[in-house]
């Protein structure tokens, strides 16, 4: 079974971290997800490059995955007394090919310089504490349970392959991405509808609060053109919001 815990998820790193972690999961057949790119990308590295690195990634995990009945099968043969010598010689060719794998991944994220990629095996708890913790796209932590039948707990790095990036410095992201303190153990469903996290300097100038009201309607129209214009609504969604709030002005 596939941990997929971490896969399609954005990770902004505990402080004092600059950089951002991409998770697209694992080394088996059907064991990844790929997000797309985002604005905040763009000093790390373009659209056009991300979209051709996670091709290239796509594309040779496609071929060179390992066979997801491989590691079921393995474990079994060896706990099989008769079996044990070829379930031993299938765990020395999952561990040759998933090295080869990770070197090979490493090269392509090699080729684009405001990106690497690193593969993560050990996750470790991190204290209950905005700046120790690392917040994905949603406002939500990474989690992880660290014993049998224990609770959930908030950790750092996320398992699996990871796509890093340095952050935007242009601006502070770290003040504007979500964070929710929330350690219920309850994580997103990866796929469903979330408006991604937009920096405040991506969406319009900064407005004296003396100068706005909270309930103009205008004023909320100019902020979903901005969040059209950031990718964060489809043309579908401002139009019919945007027509929502004609009708009170």
């Amino acid at each position: 079974m596939v941990d997929k815990t971490f896969m399609g998820r954005v990770f902004l790193p505990p402080e004092p971290s600059a950089e951002l972690h991409i998770n697209i999961g694992w080394n088996v057949q059907n064991g990844q997800k790929y997000p797309e790119w985002m604005p905040f990308f763009q000093e790390a590295i373009s659209k056009q490059n991300y979209e051709v690195l996670m091709s290239k990634i796509k594309d040779y995990l496609e071929q060179n995955a390992i066979t997801d009945y491989l590691p079921r099968c393995a474990m079994m043969m060896t706990m099989s007394c008769c079996c044990c010598c070829v379930g031993c010689c299938i765990c020395g060719y999952i561990a040759h090919s998933a090295s080869k794998i990770t070197r090979n991944l490493e090269i392509i994220g090699d080729e684009f310089a405001g990106a690497r990629v690193a593969l993560v095996q050990a996750t470790f708890p991190t204290a209950l504490t905005a700046d120790a913790m690392a917040f994905d796209q949603y406002g939500q932590s990474p989690q992880n349970k660290f014993r049998k039948g224990g609770e959930m707990k908030p950790c750092w790095p996320p398992l699996g392959y990871n796509i890093i990036l340095k952050a935007p410095t242009t601006f502070d992201l770290r003040s504007v991405w979500p964070k929710s303190l929330s350690t219920g153990g309850m994580l997103p469903v990866v796929g469903q509808t979330h408006m991604p996290v937009v920096p405040a300097s991506m969406v319009m100038p900064v407005v004296p609060a003396t100068m706005v009201r909270e309930d103009d309607p205008t004023e909320k129209i100019m902020k979903l053109k901005g969040l059209l214009d950031a990718g964060a609504l489809s043309h579908y969604e401002y139009e019919r919001k945007k027509e929502e709030l004609m009708e009170k002005i």
